[in-house]
C-alpha cells in the first residue's frame, strides 16, 4: 500500500527544516557513505597529483575526475529518494540505480549550464568596481554611486539564481528536460523568493552553529586549523546534501500551494458560473 505524501498541506519554513532534518537523518548512511567516498577519493588524488611523475600525475586527475563522478551519482541519487519520499513513495533502489544511469551527464550539464548563467548574471554588478579602480581620482561621492549601483544590480542576478532553485528536484519529480525545468522552476518562484530568501538564511544560521564545533576545538585545544580543515570540508558537503534535501521539500511544499491555489480559483469560477 502506497504512503501519504510527506507534504499534504502548505508548511512553514520552521516546518519544513524539521522535515528536511527528518530526512536527512533517514537518509544519513547512504548521504555518510557518499562524501566518505568524495573525500576519500579526493585525498587520493591529491598525494597522486603531489609527486613530479607524470604518471602519478594522470592517475591524480583520474582520481579527482573520479570523485566528480562520485558527487554527480550520490546528488542524483538523494534527490531521487528525496523525491520518492516527499511523495509517499518507497525508496525504489531498481529507480534510483535507473535515474542516476539516465540523468548522469544531463545532472552534469545543468549544473554546468546553471552556474554558468548564474555567473554571466552577476558580471553587471562588477563592473561599478572595476569603475572605481579605473578612476580611483574621482573621489568619495563617486565611490559611493558606484557601490550603490553594484548593489542595486545585484538584484537581477539574485533573481536568476532563485529562479533556478527548484530546477533539480522538477527535473527528477517530472522527468521534465533542463530548459523545461528550469521554465517551470522560475514559474513555481513566483511569489515565494522571499520565502526562500528567509530559508536560506535559517540555513546559513544553522551552518554557522554547525561550524562553531570545529572553531572551538581550534580555540580551547590550540589545535592548528591546517591538521582539522578536512572537518570543515565534510562539515560543507553535508551542508551540501542537507541542501538538497531541503530544496526538494521546499519544491513539494511550492507545487502543492500552487495547486490549492489553482483548486481554490477553479471552485470560485464555477461558483459564478453556477
Amino acid at each position: 500500500m502506497e504512503n501519504q505524501p510527506l507534504i499534504q498541506k502548505p508548511r512553514s519554513i520552521c516546518t519544513l527544516l524539521k522535515l528536511t532534518l527528518s530526512l536527512f537523518k533517514r537518509f544519513f548512511l547512504p548521504i555518510f557513505c557518499i562524501i566518505a567516498a568524495i573525500h576519500i577519493t579526493s585525498f587520493i588524488s591529491i598525494q597522486l597529483i603531489k609527486p613530479a611523475f607524470w604518471f602519478s600525475k594522470i592517475l591524480g586527475i583520474i582520481c579527482y575526475l573520479g570523485c566528480i563522478a562520485i558527487y554527480t551519482i550520490g546528488a542524483v541519487a538523494i534527490y531521487k529518494i528525496s523525491v520518492q519520499a516527499c511523495s509517499g513513495s518507497a525508496t525504489d533502489c531498481d529507480d534510483v540505480r535507473k535515474t542516476v544511469k539516465e540523468n548522469f551527464w544531463r545532472y552534469i550539464g545543468t549544473f554546468l549550464l546553471v552556474g554558468i548563467v548564474c555567473s554571466l548574471a552577476f558580471i553587471p554588478s562588477i563592473l561599478p568596481f572595476v569603475m572605481i579602480s579605473l578612476f580611483p581620482s574621482m573621489g568619495f561621492p563617486f565611490m559611493v554611486i558606484c557601490k550603490i549601483l553594484s548593489l542595486a544590480l545585484t538584484i537581477l542576478p539574485l533573481i536568476v539564481c532563485f529562479n533556478a532553485a527548484l530546477i533539480f528536484p522538477v527535473m527528477f519529480a517530472e522527468k521534465l528536460s533542463c530548459d523545461a525545468s528550469w521554465i517551470k522552476s522560475k514559474d513555481l518562484m513566483k511569489g515565494n523568493r522571499l520565502r526562500l530568501i528567509l530559508a536560506s538564511l535559517l540555513l546559513g544560521l544553522l551552518n554557522v552553529v554547525v561550524y562553531i564545533v570545529p572553531v572551538v576545538a581550534i580555540v580551547f585545544f590550540e589545535t592548528d586549523i591546517k591538521s582539522i580543515s578536512w572537518i570543515f570540508e565534510v562539515l560543507k558537503s553535508f551542508s551540501i546534501f542537507f541542501s538538497m534535501i531541503f530544496t526538494t521539500v521546499f519544491y513539494f511544499d511550492v507545487r502543492g500551494r500552487k495547486e490549492l491555489k489553482n483548486v481554490v480559483a477553479e471552485n470560485a469560477e464555477i461558483e459564478i458560473l453556477i
